[in-house]
Formats: structure tokens, C-alpha cells, sequence
């Protein structure tokens, strides 16, 4: 089959099933961020919209190909997506030493004194929707989050944090984040909810001229609760990252985080040394093995390491691109399928976008 008949053969059914047009897609009919992202720029699209491509765009499977150099063999690893089953494992396993190293320490120290401290606060930044769009609230967020570090930093001296990203129905992002102070620490007030739907609920704060403070660093309200132990807390931020974020609860914040290019959570280098946990000698050395570990978001590199480290002593693996799981026939259940000597559809296909991305790669470099 020839790449002109080829071409014309993938669109076959891309969009049958879709509210959205070619202007968003790639050859083979799977939806680009980069394309969706230019068209709200020119509202051509509306933040409902990009909720629903963004639905549409998880549960299309991909897979990425790669193939034996040596023993011809075809590798179809299925792709992450920011909230699919391969994103939610993958960042799982990137952040499984914040819950497997952690012990259950106490931050609220002096327990047998009346006032008690906190050196760990959990926050809520939110965005004042009438103090700017959608768009320059994306596009400030990351400045803005930096900014309140510094300022943060000045005013206490050395802080960690492992931060996430929230998105209301409107798409405004939220920022909720766990801060350390490695050099400050805050007395705890009982605080009992007077009214409102939370009436009755205790939550544990600290005194107003703190929340000032910090208040006084960000452009819209803050929201300041004490954290009173390190794993509950952990665990609750982790929990909210790999869970809440791959559901349908998670679909807004997933959808903007898409459009808007940023990295779903951010963890400092030293926050697990801060926690200060109590470790027996086996459980130190593995803390000391942890100071330089890479928590940034993981990517598909992480499964072509894997199929690097493979069992294939001797083989060297070519990348040969990105193929729709629907034009290959397979499920969205399976992460990696191997074939020794793939059918004629599957080969034609294959061989298409090797072609494909010489031919990109030839653009792009001259």
C-alpha cells in the first residue's frame, strides 16, 4: 500500500464518533494538545470544549512502536496519558518513597505543655476569578507560585514543599501544597466552624497575624490548616495526585493541565530530609539513597527504559513512532504487545510512519 493511499486509509472512522473536527488531529486522527491549545487562544473553542477533547483524547489508546534491530521482533508499548492507567501506575511508582520511606512522625510537638507547634502547614492558594481571564491565570500561575516561595523563604527562612495543581469548573487553576520550614515553626489553635456547611468541624490553625503574612505574599485568598503528623499527610497529598486525578473527579484538572502544558505536582529536593523521620540503620541508609531522587513527573521514557533493561541480551531498539491502538486492533487493556511478524495491516502501518518521521525529521533539520 502505498503512503498516499495509506494517508487516505487512516482517517477511515478517526472522527465518526467525535463533536470535533480535523483542525485538532494529527494524520491519524488522534487529538494534539498543541492544536487545541492554538484554537482557545482564538476562542475557538470553549473551556467545555476542552473538557470534553480532553475525555476523548485519554481514551484514545496509543501505542508507541519500537522494533528489533537485530531480531526484527515489533514492540507496541501503550502510551502514558496524562490520567490513563499508565500515568497513574507510572506515577505511583515515581512517588512511592514518599509514602514507603515516611514514618508516622509527629510535627505538633511539647504535647505535655499546653500550646502546642507545627513546623508543616498544608495550603489552598486559590485564584480571585475577577482579578484576571482564564488564560493570564495559567500563564501567571507558575511566576506567581515562585514568587510566594521567595517571599515565603525571606520572611522564614529555608521551606520544602510538594505542590499540586487544582482546577475549578470554570478551569481557574488552585494550588494545594505541603510546606516545610526548616527554620520556623507555628503554634496550634483549636478552631471549631461556627457556621456554614462545615459547622462543628475542628481543624487545627495558626494565629492570624501568620495567615497575614503569608496571606500578604498572594494576590487571592489562602487557606492555612497545621499539619499535625507527616504520613496522613503525605499519603492525602499522593493519594489526591494518583487517584483523584485519574477519575472523573480529576477530568478538569487534567483537561487544563493538558492545554495549559504544565507538570501535574512538583516535589523539592529536599522535602524528605525535612520530615526528620526516625529511621533504624536499614532505614537510613535507604533515606540517604533518597537525597538526590528525581520526583519530577515521569514521561514514556521511563516504559522504553524498561523495555531497554529487557531480557533481549544483545538488542538495540529502534523508536519508530506513535500509532493509534484503534488502526492496530488492539485493546485498550493491554500495555505491551509483541509480534514476531506483524500482519500485512499492521506492517503497511508501521512502515507508513517510519516513513512518516524521516520525512518530519527531514523538515526539521534540513
Amino acid at each position: 500500500m502505498d503512503q498516499q493511499r495509506l494517508g487516505e486509509y487512516v482517517f477511515v472512522d478517526s472522527i465518526e464518533d467525535s463533536d470535533f473536527g480535523l483542525e485538532f488531529r494529527n494524520i491519524y486522527g488522534c487529538l494534539r494538545w498543541n492544536k487545541i491549545h492554538s484554537a482557545f487562544l482564538c476562542n475557538d473553542v470553549s473551556v467545555e470544549d476542552v473538557y470534553s477533547l480532553y475525555q476523548e483524547w485519554v481514551d484514545d489508546t496509543e501505542y508507541l512502536v519500537m522494533q528489533g534491530k537485530i531480531s526484527g521482533e515489533t514492540i507496541f508499548l501503550k502510551a502514558s496519558k496524562r490520567g490513563n492507567d499508565v500515568y497513574q501506575r507510572l506515577v505511583e511508582d515515581k512517588l512511592s518513597p514518599l509514602n514507603d520511606v515516611v514514618e508516622h512522625v509527629h510535627y505538633m510537638d511539647d504535647f505535655h505543655n499546653e500550646q502546642h507547634y507545627t513546623k508543616l502547614l498544608f495550603l489552598t492558594l486559590t485564584q480571585d476569578t475577577k482579578k484576571c481571564g482564564l488564560i493570564t491565570a495559567w500563564d501567571n500561575i507558575g511566576p506567581d507560585w515562585n514568587r510566594f516561595l521567595s517571599n515565603l523563604r525571606k520572611q522564614f527562612g529555608k521551606i520544602e514543599f510538594f505542590r499540586t495543581w487544582e482546577s475549578t469548573k470554570k478551569g481557574y487553576p488552585h494550588i494545594h501544597v505541603l510546606v516545610g520550614f526548616v527554620d520556623a515553626r507555628f503554634p496550634v489553635l483549636r478552631h471549631v466552624a461556627k457556621k456554614g456547611k462545615d459547622k462543628g468541624k475542628v481543624t487545627f490553625r495558626i494565629p492570624f497575624n501568620y495567615v497575614e503574612k503569608i496571606q500578604s505574599y498572594w494576590h487571592s485568598h489562602i487557606d492555612v490548616q497545621c499539619v499535625a503528623e507527616t504520613k496522613g499527610a503525605v499519603r492525602e497529598l499522593t493519594k489526591y495526585i494518583t487517584k483523584d486525578l485519574c477519575s472523573k473527579k480529576g477530568y478538569n484538572t487534567n483537561a487544563m493541565i493538558c492545554l495549559f502544558n504544565k507538570q501535574s505536582y512538583a516535589v523539592s529536593k529536599n522535602f524528605l530530609t525535612l520530615l526528620e523521620a526516625k529511621f533504624d540503620s536499614k532505614g537510613f541508609a535507604r533515606l540517604k539513597g533518597l537525597l538526590n531522587y528525581d520526583f519530577t513527573e515521569p514521561d514514556n521514557n521511563l516504559l522504553l527504559s524498561a523495555l531497554y533493561n529487557s531480557n533481549h541480551d544483545g538488542e538495540s531498539w529502534e523508536f519508530v513512532g506513535v500509532l493509534r491502538g484503534k488502526h492496530l486492533g488492539f485493546g485498550d487493556v493491554s500495555w505491551v504487545v509483541r509480534v514476531k511478524e506483524p500482519p500485512p495491516k499492521i506492517k503497511d502501518l508501521v512502515d507508513f510512519e517510519r516513513e512518516r518521521q524521516f520525512a518530519l525529521e527531514r523538515d526539521r533539520y534540513g
